[in-house]
């Protein structure tokens, strides 16, 4: 399977889908079963990714917890006004509810920090990597920012481009084929911790741009079972 164009975001954030895979296991054979169980229903048909409850928990909280792109950077073209959404009190005591943008200031965008630390908006355990806090949850209108469940992984404006439709696409359709026929698992003597760079990336004890993971292919003949065979190791990087 290839990604033929835009390839880096979602292959870094697939990167983390895996290894957190990896780290829980008790998710990992849920998400297993529930894609046997579709891969049966829809032999010889379209396969329906957008009915797998867990499979789609895992890519949003995937995407709220590594996005591929923690911030960004935006120039003023006029001058503005950005709204905020509580009231703030200055050191002057003037109330503010909004803060002037002049034309031609850069503006960062810090997409991870709102994503991994805003309380309100996900959770008192925001700092988790928690897909079953997708299970019930809707976000209020105001809470929607993106294009998708009120995430900033893709931003957001009235030229969004129509491919973050596609990377999700992408991320059901390569999930769906490694989890169904693979196991994964942390090597027991590896550390891997997050990376900042232009994008985030695994990283591995010593630094370098690489994380290792056990993959193990599952027999087709015994998935029933849990049977696995063909015992071999790679790298996501």
């Amino acid at each position: 399977m290839f990604l033929l164009a835009g390839q880096n975001n979602p292959a870094n954030t697939l990167a983390f889908g895996l290894i957190e895979l990896a780290r829980q296991p008790q998710f990992q054979e849920q998400l297993h079963t529930e894609i046997q169980s579709h891969s049966m229903l829809a032999a010889g048909s379209q396969t329906p990714y957008d009915e797998m409850p867990l499979l789609n928990a895992f890519i949003k909280e995937l995407l709220r917890f590594y996005p591929a792109k923690p911030l960004t950077d935006r120039m003023a073209v006029q001058d503005t006004a950005i709204p905020l959404s509580q009231s703030i009190v200055t050191s002057k005591g003037e109330r503010l509810t909004s803060t002037p943008v002049r034309k031609g200031q850069i503006m960062t965008v810090a997409i991870a920090s709102y994503q991994r630390f805003i309380r309100t908006a996900w959770g008192s355990d925001v700092h988790e990597f928690r897909p079953s806090r997708w299970m019930k949850r809707t976000p209020q209108q105001k809470e929607v920012l993106g294009p998708y469940v009120g995430l900033l992984a893709f931003l957001g404006s009235t030229h969004t481009r129509l491919g973050w439709g596609l990377a999700i696409l992408e991320m059901q359709a390569i999930l769906y084929k490694l989890v169904g026929k693979f196991s994964f698992a942390l090597p027991e003597d590896d550390v891997i911790r997050t990376r900042l760079a232009n994008t985030l990336l695994p990283a591995g004890r010593s630094g370098e741009e690489a994380a290792p993971l056990r993959v193990t292919r599952i027999a087709e003949s015994s998935k029933a079972h849990g049977s696995v065979v063909a015992h071999t190791e790679l790298e996501s990087t």
